[in-house]
């Protein structure tokens, strides 16, 4: 099935066009990464799903719906978003800040319920950050506040969720440990995810299907196997590799193109 459909979608940013006429369809409840070189477009079209950019021209339709006719909160209910840098007050404990998923689904004028409360404790039981409820944000380490953002996008409770670039300022240990938690996620919640990543490997191990992005257009999209393609490499990021297999995934060794 069909998570969402964008049809001839044009867009610019700083008076330069990024995305040029492109055309592809999301899978429903799979792990989708959209990988490409610097300036490709990659958070650029994430972005556009999450209309936090306007577009030029095309149409996106989440479902059989065009996002521009959603209103805000209801696109909110529908998709969650977890940006590369999020910003919120310092001294906000960690359950507050998970509770902030909670506000598309309120009205102005509700309180917090027992519901709230019940899919708040899930959310943090679910990124295994229960025991930091009462933290405030600035006592924890950059994973332990990534896990707290994908704990506030799990408990908006939404159909899709968008991370662009999950994993860019953590050391390594902390990346695959987010990594394998989106992946947790995906497979406990049937969530739809779409993601930029930068690390190949990463993509390979984690996705379900990769979207390949090059100056604003699509050059491939399938599974990792298909993508991981000595000469589709050599075209996107102008590299030599050598591809293994490591546990049925592939695993690129990208070659000094200098030499």
């Amino acid at each position: 099935m069909t998570a969402i459909s964008i049809e001839k979608l044009s867009l610019s940013y700083d008076n330069r066009r990024i995305i040029k006429d492109l055309d592809c369809i999301i899978k429903k409840n799979l792990i989708t990464t959209i990988i490409g070189p610097n300036g490709a477009g990659k958070s650029t079209l994430l972005k556009s799903i999450a209309r936090l950019l306007k577009k030029e021209k095309g149409d996106i339709f989440l479902m059989d719906k065009e996002i521009a006719t959603i209103n805000q909160k209801e696109l909110a209910k529908q998709v969650a978003v977890l940006l590369q840098q999020n910003t919120c007050p310092v001294d906000i404990t960690v359950e507050k800040l998970i509770y902030m998923g909670r506000l598309p689904h309120k009205k102005w004028y509700e309180m917090r319920n027992s519901d709230d409360e019940e899919i708040v404790y899930e959310s943090m039981l679910q990124t295994g950050i229960v025991e930091m409820r009462n933290k405030r944000i600035y006592e924890l380490s950059g994973g332990e506040r990534q896990r707290v953002w994908l704990a506030m996008a799990i408990a908006q409770r939404t159909d899709i969720l968008l991370l662009d670039e999950p994993t860019t300022y953590l050391d390594i240990s902390f990346q695959i440990d987010i990594l394998e938690l989106v992946k947790d996620i995906n497979r406990n919640t049937k969530i739809t995810i779409i993601m930029v990543l930068h690390d190949l490997n990463h993509a390979f191990q984690y996705s379900d299907e990769i979207l390949v992005i090059k100056e604003g257009k699509i050059v491939e999209y399938g599974k990792p196997q298909q993508i991981a393609n000595k000469e589709l490499l050599k075209n996107v990021y102008n590299i030599e590799t050598e591809i293994l297999d490591v546990d049925g995934k592939p695993y690129i060794i990208a070659k000094n193109k200098w030499r």
